[in-house]
């Protein structure tokens, strides 16, 4: 832990978790609701936001979205050919969903899982 956040390893880089939130949106009234948690995250002091979601009660797996993500996944790149070239490998971006897809999936099951009546006890 460090002063503004949470140290992660990804692929033996360290990468600041500064902050994560969560919630639920539509993209219309009769739409489907998606659960999306948004990580904020800082290399090399550049920040990063990238975004997981799912619909809300599936069994969907999580897709991730947002601009940072292919920049991210460049620093993050630690082979000398693929960095020269600005390109990433498939394993930092299996790296990348390793050390972030569990946070996320944690977070879905304690929000979906969770009962308004265990707020009372």
């Amino acid at each position: 832990m460090t002063q503004h956040g949470k140290i992660i390893s990804i692929q033996d880089v360290d990468v600041v978790l500064l902050d994560f939130d969560y919630g639920e949106s539509k993209e219309n009234e009769t739409a489907i609701p998606y659960f999306n948690i948004r990580f904020d995250l800082e290399l090399h002091q550049r920040r990063y936001s990238l975004t997981y979601n799912k619909p809300v009660g599936s069994d969907d797996h999580f897709s991730i979205s947002g601009d940072d993500y292919e920049p991210l996944l460049k620093a993050l790149e630690t082979a000398p050919a693929l960095t020269a070239q600005q390109q990433y490998s498939l394993e930092t971006e299996q790296a990348l969903h390793e050390a972030l897809l569990p946070i996320a999936e944690s977070v879905y099951e304690d929000v979906e899982f969770h009962s308004p009546d265990q707020d009372e006890e």
